[in-house]
């Protein structure tokens, strides 16, 4: 199985490309069995040019449109970190021409319909760890002031209160 993986950088204009963001779009063709992702990479593409306007960021923006979704992000991540994870020779990563800075956290937007009724956040982490709270909690916090119903992992809570 081949395929590619397409990532930009933005900069963050006043600092030293020390830590990064990531925000990964999965790709599926239009051949694929899977719904499309295509609603997502125009919304991705929206917020890279909303993110390009802004001048106060300290991290670097990556954008990550990733084909073979997981697979595709570990061959990025070994590339982009100059690794290679379990077997020699499974899965060959390439090189890359540019990088940001340390991957501090990474959100994936799988959206597959223009329409969107709800948001469903999975959290996941390294070796069962739970990444930063503040993320988790900052897309509580958007969707309620927006109105949005949001799950985690499929489920509602009725008792659910805003963090801030």
């Amino acid at each position: 199985m081949t395929g590619r993986n397409v990532y930009a950088i933005l900069r963050a204009p006043r600092t030293a490309s020390m830590e990064s963001l990531v925000l990964n779009i999965p790709y599926r063709p239009l051949q694929s069995i899977y719904p499309g992702t295509l609603p997502g990479l125009a919304l991705a593409m929206s917020l890279m040019k909303f993110f390009r306007r802004q001048r106060h960021w300290a991290k670097d923006i990556i954008l990550l449109i990733s084909e073979h979704e997981q697979l595709g992000v570990q061959a990025w991540l070994e590339a982009y970190h100059g690794t290679q994870c379990g077997v020699p020779g499974v899965l060959h990563s390439g090189d890359l021409e540019a990088r940001g800075g340390a991957v501090q956290a990474a959100i994936t937007l799988e959206i597959q319909f223009p329409r969107i009724d709800f948001f469903d956040v999975k959290v996941s982490g390294l070796n069962g760890q739970l990444p930063n709270l503040d993320l988790i909690n900052l897309v509580h916090k958007l969707c309620s002031k927006e109105g949005v119903r949001h799950t985690i992992y499929n489920s509602e809570s009725k008792t659910l209160k805003n963090p801030m």
